[in-house]
């Protein structure tokens, strides 16, 4: 096992697990240790879980789960526990359990209605748990929530542009992206939003590239990068992945002309906001957005005397990326 360190750019070796394993979920609890459970040994499926301490940097073994799982998805829930549900030995096994970390064991919980596999398990800002899957090893896909308050599913409406071995990840607004995954046989560029509050998904812009079994994590600047993973037909031979790209969940302003009239100097574009601002050789200058195109043109005040043909123009708009710059 290895652990980076952001301030230096490193890695170094830590303790190792006490049993290699692989296709497991870790999920970090909120005393900072960081929850591993199940997976494969090469030879069977696993019913154990561990513990990392990063304060001795040691493995400890914890409770056994109630079912042997090969590929579980994980959430941490508000009251600290962790549901975990996903594949067990039989496909077509649809138990779920709880994990307290208090008294270390394992709980099962109410089986999920339809899931027999699952690729994801998403923290809803309402409490609730998003699980994402299938009907056992098909490629006929579902959704469930999981609520802790009642301890019970309910099925919420299904996606079907990605494929099982996709990714999730939650957005800065609540809402939920699914990303790629596998069809039939072939890895699929797809991506789709879940909406908490309809329940409904809807249709997101294609990835670059499609790909499975790949990451999505959510940025800092509200964008999702989506890395990794591997591309082609399942069923015959597959590529690996050393892209990535990113999902723009802020539209990304971008500059088309600027001119002046009068003493006013009108910037023109695409995904304008409202208090977008511009910025001229690195400052930002005193700007509105025209009331008649928002989002399309700026007006950019008392700027003709400071600007001249070679100066640099570029948008920020509030809290998110600068445009390309423009050449004046």
């Amino acid at each position: 096992m290895e652990l980076y360190d952001p301030a230096k750019g490193r890695w170094r070796t830590t303790g190792s697990l006490i049993t290699a394993r692989w296709s497991h979920s870790a999920t970090l609890l909120p005393d900072g240790k960081v929850l591993v459970v199940g997976g494969s040994d090469n030879h069977s499926m696993l019913d154990s879980a561990e513990l990392y301490d990063p304060l001795t940097e040691t493995w400890s073994e914890t409770g056994r789960l109630n079912v042997f799982r090969s590929h579980p998805v994980a959430a941490l829930l508000a009251n600290g526990q962790v549901l975990v549900a996903g594949t067990g030995i039989n496909s077509s096994d649809r138990r779920a359990e709880l994990y307290d970390p208090a008294s270390e064991r394992w709980i099962l919980t109410t089986p999920t209605h339809n899931l027999g596999s699952a690729d994801t398990a998403t923290l809803l800002a309402n409490g609730k748990v998003l699980v994402t899957g299938t009907h056992g090893f098909d490629t006929e896909v579902t959704a469930e929530l999981y609520d802790p308050a009642t301890g019970e599913w309910s099925v919420t409406s299904p996606f079907n542009i990605v494929g099982l071995w996709h990714t999730a990840a939650r957005l800065a607004n609540g809402q939920v992206l699914l990303t790629g995954g596998q069809d039939i046989a072939n890895s699929v560029d797809g991506a789709q939003v879940y909406d908490p509050e309809s329940g409904q998904w809807e249709l997101a812009s294609k990835l670059v590239g499609s790909r499975a079994l790949h990451t999505a994590t959510l940025l800092a600047d509200g964008n999702v990068l989506v890395a990794g993973g591997a591309n082609g037909d399942f069923d015959w031979i597959v590529d690996t992945l050393h892209t990535a790209e990113l999902y723009g969940t802020i539209a990304i302003p971008r500059i088309t002309g600027a001119l002046f009239s009068g003493r006013k100097l009108f910037v023109t574009g695409e995904n304008f906001q409202p208090g977008a601002v511009i910025i001229l050789n690195g400052e930002e200058q005193k700007t509105g957005n025209d009331d008649r195109n928002p989002r399309t043109e700026l007006i950019g005040r008392k700027i003709r005397k400071t600007i001249a043909p070679g100066d640099r123009l570029q948008v920020q708009n509030p809290g998110g990326p600068k445009s390309e710059e423009f050449i004046f």
